[in-house]
């Protein structure tokens, strides 16, 4: 079934991809269409870096709203080499990749992804 919803599919796919512009947007249509994390489902046509940041995010906003995350994100590991979610930045100023390591959210972390403490945090 396709429908006009953000997905976790699409902010995952657009963080890969380096779509800074529209995460912000996909990361807010996302939490007011969605009433609980816990119930999406995994992603079917996702590769398998988009279910692992599919699974880091919903952990991180399962977290963040107080739920339990998918039964599912619990079977995803993670990527091989880090992988920073911010755009590009870490190349443009190399010393934000250092402290990326070190604060990023614990679901994105043990997957290694990186990312500021405040990453997609808007309330």
């Amino acid at each position: 079934m396709v429908d006009d919803k953000t997905q976790i599919i699409d902010l995952a796919r657009a963080l890969l991809d380096d779509r800074g512009a529209i995460v912000g947007q996909y990361t807010m249509n996302l939490f007011d269409e969605t009433a609980s994390f816990t119930d999406v489902p995994k992603p079917s046509d996702a590769t398998y870096p988009e279910l692992v940041v599919s699974a880091a995010l919903l952990e991180l906003f399962a977290l963040r709203r107080g739920e339990s995350a998918p039964h599912w994100t619990a079977q995803i590991g993670g990527l091989a080499s880090p992988r920073f979610l911010m755009g590009g930045y870490e190349k443009k100023y190399p010393y934000l990749a250092d402290v990326w390591r070190s604060e990023a959210p614990e679901p994105l972390k043990r997957r290694n992804l990186f990312a500021s403490a405040e990453f997609l945090e808007f309330c």
